[in-house]
């Protein structure tokens, strides 16, 4: 909510179980997957896989942070991070499916997944204050080992009755997961106004355990053929220990048990609903009513520093509606959802203490924290013309949250203690998750399509509004940051043939920030991306070279941010053997080598502007070769595909 990245060079992925994953930075990837299939009897189906990979990801990464702690006073943060992170992951898993009978089937899906994990970070910042006076400087290095292990389980079984439409299911999902970590800490802190200096090293381990289950039971009834019901009762149970325990070495470099930064915790959330639902369809009418009662209970237990216990009960009733309505004659459809969900808050998010692997930017969890509960009400209107090819697209999505889980942010002016015991030095800051009221946001989006026949071009516009209001705390004053995004769309692309494809788009968003405890604060910005895409295919899609050039404007961000960035990527190669069924292909990536990555967020208190490394230029020899026969389709000359190419070309 209220971050964008912009760049590219990044690939994505499909969710299934030899998806690496996408993060920042670059990586260097090594993976190995299998899997195997078969039938057992004739009843009995089963699918299993087991996947490796090893990553290595090098990051560079420079931050710049605007703190308002009030209404004539901001604090300023500059950070150089180096990180490197380097992990091995062997994942299994299997589906087992059985028919037993006419009545009766069996799912059920085991996985187990190991994990070892080694990162290194080195970090250089400064804190200052809108006059530009240094506060504070840091350097500091950390090392961190960990060691996870995750063994779940979902079986589901249903029993189908001789009435049509009536069925009884029950779903049981269990999890069981261990995560063992050890980190050190070497860090030298500057405060600048007495021109103290200040240095840690420190070791910590730490444990986390943790044991889920869920168990849902389900049963289904026709009232008639066109509608039914459903009835169930859910039960579930999120229980984690976690113990941290670290040792700082003192002057005679032996280790001593720091309290202020060791815990032990215990956490419990049980979570009990009754469901109830009615479904009906008919002639392009799909309404879906559900009404749940959800009882919750957080039950936390601390032995280490102090004992404690703190308890808390949640009732909520959670209605949701689905409508939806399709004229598939007229191409014409509209849709309302509202839904409400809670929200409880994580094990770290709950426990009593403070992280400091970084000095300047402390946290620390909150044992009182409650669950928050969302509303979400989406609208959809679509038209569509197939013939004349002419679509129109809008809707309008706004949620509110109550109990949101924000963060109070304490931003030292003088030497503070926190728990008693850990020094916070003059522009340090200390931020806890805390229970506000007061997030809600709104997104509309509208989008309109048609052909200019005359010209055999495609033309689409794009309207997009988006306001997201934010709570925080900054040293015990309410601030609401406002984040209001505005952006305006247009592209042209070619109808001519199939062997002549090109298009260009472009994209400005203005986003405007307010704050309530800065009314003059002035951190409005802008992103203009524009694209030129051409694909040319002479002599029957034989040869084919492609370009694609994108530019990227900054303005309005901090010191050094603002910039405009052009990415222009070509390929060019040729299909040959029968039906061209091979294709040997070259590709320049980044051919200009400006490829970078920016990104703003812009939280409860703060505006952030981050840039990091990515992969810049390089070049790719690729060679695909299809096998089997597919037999040619027949060419469509509708004006919604004349022109666009064949021979499965992606962009």
């Amino acid at each position: 909510g209220g971050g964008r990245r912009f760049g590219g060079g990044r690939f994505g992925g499909g969710n299934n179980n030899f998806f690496v994953g996408n993060d920042i930075g670059i990586i260097a990837t090594n993976a190995l997957g299998l899997n195997y299939s078969d039938k057992w009897g004739k009843k009995v189906n089963f699918t299993g896989s087991y996947f490796f990979n090893n990553t290595n990801n090098t990051l560079r990464q420079l931050t710049n942070r605007e703190t308002i702690v009030n209404q004539g006073l901001s604090q300023f943060y500059e950070e150089s991070l180096i990180n490197n992170v380097e992990n091995f992951n062997h994942r299994a898993n299997a589906r087992i499916e059985a028919d037993l009978n006419e009545k009766n089937s069996l799912i059920i899906t085991p996985s187990i997944s190991f994990q070892t994990n080694r990162t290194f970070s080195d970090r250089d910042a400064l804190t200052y204050a809108s006059t530009g006076d240094s506060l504070s400087a840091l350097r500091s290095t950390s090392n961190a080992e960990t060691q996870a292990f995750n063994l779940a389980n979902n079986l589901t079984y249903r029993y189908k009755f001789d009435k049509k439409g009536r069925t009884l299911s029950t779903d049981i999902n269990t999890v069981w997961n261990n995560r063992d970590q050890f980190s050190d800490l070497l860090a030298a802190s500057r405060e600048y106004r007495r021109n103290t200096l200040d240095t840690t090293t420190q070791e910590t381990d730490g444990l986390n355990r943790g044991f889920n289950y869920r168990i849902n039971t389900t049963w289904t009834e026709p009232f008639g053929e066109k509608s039914i019901g459903t009835f169930g009762y859910q039960i579930s149970n999120n229980k984690t220990r976690a113990d941290q325990k670290t040792r700082v070495f003192n002057e005679e470099n032996l280790p001593v048990l720091d309290t202020a930064l060791s815990n032990e915790f215990d956490n419990k959330f049980i979570t009990q609903r009754l469901r109830s639902g009615y479904a009906y369809t008919n002639n392009g009418w799909n309404i879906n009513l559900n009404l749940d009662y959800q009882n919750a209970r957080l039950d936390n237990e601390a032995f280490f520093p102090t004992e404690g216990v703190f308890r808390r009960d949640f009732n909520n009733i959670l209605p949701s509606a689905n409508i939806n309505f399709r004229n598939r004659e007229t191409g014409f459809s509209w849709r309302i959802r509202y839904r409400t969900d809670t929200d409880e808050p994580s094990v770290t998010e709950l426990q009593n203490v403070v992280n400091n692997q970084n000095p300047l930017n402390l946290s620390v969890g909150n044992p009182t924290l409650g669950q928050s509960y969302n509303h979400n009400i989406f609208a959809n209107i679509a038209k569509v013309n197939l013939e004349k090819s002419k679509t129109f697209f809008t809707f309008i999505n706004y949620s509110a949250t109550s109990n949101f889980i924000g963060n109070s942010t304490f931003v030292a002016s003088q030497d503070t203690l926190i728990n008693g015991e850990i020094l916070l030095r003059p522009g340090g800051q200390i931020s806890q998750p805390v229970n506000l009221d007061g997030n809600w946001r709104v997104r509309a989006f509208a989008t309109y399509g048609m052909p200019i026949p005359k010209l055999k071009l495609q033309f689409n516009t794009n309207t997009r509004l988006g306001f997201n209001r934010t709570p925080g705390l900054i040293n015990g004053d309410l601030n609401l940051n406002d984040n209001i995004e505005l952006s305006q769309g247009i592209t042209i692309s070619s109808n001519i043939s199939k062997n002549v494809d090109f298009s260009v788009s472009t994209t400005g968003t203005y986003t405007i920030v307010n704050s309530s405890l800065q009314a003059n604060l002035d951190q409005n910005y802008y992103v203009q991306e524009s694209n030129i895409r051409l694909y040319f295919s002479p002599n029957n899609g034989k040869l084919f070279v492609g370009n694609n050039v994108n530019n990227m404007l900054y303005s309005g961000l901090s010191e050094g941010f603002d910039q405009s960035v052009w990415l222009w990527n070509i390929e060019g190669g040729f299909r040959f053997a029968k039906n061209n069924k091979a294709e040997l292909k070259v590709v320049v990536f980044d051919l200009l080598n400006q490829n970078n990555s920016i990104s703003r967020t812009i939280s409860d208190v703060a505006i952030t502007d981050v840039f990091t490394n990515v992969l810049t230029r390089y070049g790719m020899l690729t060679f695909t070769y299809i096998i089997g026969n597919f037999k040619e389709p027949e060419p469509d000359n509708s004006p919604w595909n004349r022109g666009r190419p064949s021979g499965g070309r992606t962009w």
